[in-house]
């Protein structure tokens, strides 16, 4: 209190005391000093003690019985200014109190809720929250009058979004349950919703309004009223309301719903504690949701998956799925659509994206640049453990014919950059898929990569000592009988590496020598059997010709 108030407040309790104390002296002083058992002069109050009859000597006036000689004395005029006093002093307070703490906190409850279409529920609610009143405190019809004002104030899209708000807070003090549940719920959904650009107090009173209709209910407003809008502060609200009710499957599920909404790069703590303890049900019903999308609605379910995945802790069938699903709408002709999925396929997710790798060895042959550079990425910069990335290296070698030239080429790429060491149990599809390649570029990019040299390779471990990989040799030779880019390619490995497969160069020399086969295919042949005599014989000049010997 101020000092002024302070002031106040003691001259209205000094003009009370002062008030009380004039009635009280005006009107019961000669009652309570016992003169009514005197005989006394009603007019002039002479003391007719000793006097015979019922006829005062000193003023003349006679009574008509000895009941009117005991009458006590009023001073009406002291006690009028006492009255005015007393009333003067209780204005004075009242008027301190009203200005302290508001004006209708003088008024008496009863009072106050008859007059509130007059003064309206903000003022009535307010002071009902000063004074602590509950809402069992309340009689029903009182309540449901107040509850009645409250939702029609909620509905009012008029009125202000903060007066709502209090409105919404001062009515969650009184601790009652509205008698309708549902429309109140509904308005106060309606109310959190349509104002997502208002910085409305996350208060106890927002999540209790929220979770009134059901957490089904909030989701599937939030889904109809807020489109693609994704505003953080709302979401924000939305979420903390929803987490603060019993979780069952259908509030997990709802929360899964208005996921939907939130931004691609943006994640909401409070809802990863539940996405981990029910991951199943969780991802599941986004798996639903994605099944059932269609056009933007499958940007909308995949959007979050980013955020999600990054706080995901729980392993799913149902994320797998969709993770997979993702890494299939990579080759998606809509870029937003492609975006999202890169998200979903990030390499940095490690294992949990193991699900997407058959799509994206497939996406290493797509049609769209950008799909195939971010598959060709991903599989190469992706952190596995060792026998996941055997998976991974298998499934390469075991598609490595299905891939179109770039395709192998990308695929090799990523196989040179995931081997270490030799990894002997591709051979067999390395080997059955370089006997249906006919593209020169793909072919030199195989040889180059799985065999650096003639007796090893990233695919070959020799299972005894020897100067050459004899699969390998027999591979060439296979190749140099068909004319073409196996021709080219088999020339051109083993003028770089062939000087211990001496039994090949006589192959080469057939080839260089036969004139029914392509000018190309003698010339790789002959550039190859150059290479391999200035190797093996440096004192030969590198200019002389090369005497070619005739197959018999």
């Amino acid at each position: 209190m101020t000092s002024a108030a302070w002031i106040y407040w003691i001259v209205g309790a000094v003009l009370g005391g002062i008030g009380f104390y004039l009635v009280t002296w005006a009107l019961l002083s000669d009652w309570l000093a016992g003169h009514r058992k005197h005989r006394r002069c009603a007019k002039c109050w002479y003391d007719m003690t000793a006097v015979v009859g019922l006829k005062c000597p000193e003023c003349g006036r006679e009574v008509k019985s000895e009941k009117g000689l005991h009458k006590s004395r009023r001073r009406w005029k002291s006690a009028t200014l006492g009255i005015v006093a007393a009333i003067a002093g209780l204005v004075l307070n009242l008027a301190t109190l009203g200005q302290l703490r508001g004006w209708m906190y003088v008024l008496p409850n009863w009072a106050q809720i008859r007059l509130i279409d007059v003064i309206g529920p903000q003022p009535v609610l307010f002071s009902l929250g000063r004074k602590k009143v509950k809402g069992s405190e309340l009689s029903d019809a009182a309540f449901q009058s107040i509850e009645h004002r409250v939702v029609e104030c909620l509905e009012d899209p008029s009125r202000h979004m903060y007066e709502k708000q209090v409105l919404l807070d001062c009515f969650y003090m009184l601790g009652r349950d509205p008698s309708g549940r549902v429309r109140f719920g509904t308005a106060a959904v309606d109310y959190v919703l349509s104002s997502p650009n208002l910085d409305i107090p996350d208060t106890p009173a927002i999540a209790w309004s929220l979770n009134l209709q059901g957490p089904s209910y909030v989701a599937e407003q939030a889904l109809k009223q807020l489109g693609p809008q994704r505003d953080s502060r709302l979401l924000g609200r939305l979420f903390r309301a929803m987490i603060k009710g019993p979780m069952d499957d259908e509030r997990v599920r709802a929360i899964a719903d208005v996921s939907q909404r939130m931004p691609s790069r943006m994640g909401f703590g409070d809802i990863d504690p539940i996405m981990n303890a029910h991951a199943d049900v969780f991802f599941g019903r986004i798996l639903e949701n994605l099944r059932q999308a269609q056009g933007e609605d499958v940007f909308n379910v995949l959007s979050p998956m980013y955020m999600l995945l990054r706080s995901s802790t729980t392993p799913s069938t149902a994320r797998d799925e969709i993770v997979k699903t993702a890494a299939e709408l990579l080759g998606s002709a809509d870029p937003k659509l492609r975006s999202v999925c890169r998200d979903v396929t990030d390499p940095m997710f490690g294992e949990k994206i193991l699900p997407a790798l058959p799509a994206l060895v497939s996406h290493l042959s797509s049609q769209v640049g950008e799909t195939r550079t971010w598959a060709k990425r991903v599989l190469t910069r992706l952190q596995l453990s060792e026998g996941s990335n055997k998976v991974l290296l298998q499934l390469l070698a075991s598609r490595f014919c299905e891939q179109d030239p770039q395709g192998r080429i990308d695929a090799i790429e990523v196989f040179r950059a995931r081997v270490p060491t030799p990894l002997t149990p591709l051979r067999a599809n390395v080997f059955a898929c370089l006997d249906t390649i006919d593209e020169a570029a793909a072919l030199d990019a195989a040889l180059a990569a799985f065999f650096p040299d003639e007796a090893t390779g990233i695919i070959w471990q020799p299972q005894s000592p020897g100067p050459a990989n004899p699969e390998l040799r027999a591979l060439l030779a296979r190749m140099l009988q068909h004319p073409g880019a196996r021709t080219a390619a088999a020339a051109r490995w083993l003028g770089e590496h062939g000087d211990a497969m001496t039994e090949l160069r006589t192959q080469l020399t057939a080839v260089a020598s036969d004139t029914s086969r392509s000018p190309a295919d003698r010339a790789a042949a002959r550039d190859a059997l150059l290479h391999i005599r200035d190797r093996t014989n440096t004192s030969i000049d590198s200019l002389t010709p090369l005497e070619l010997v005739a197959p018999k």
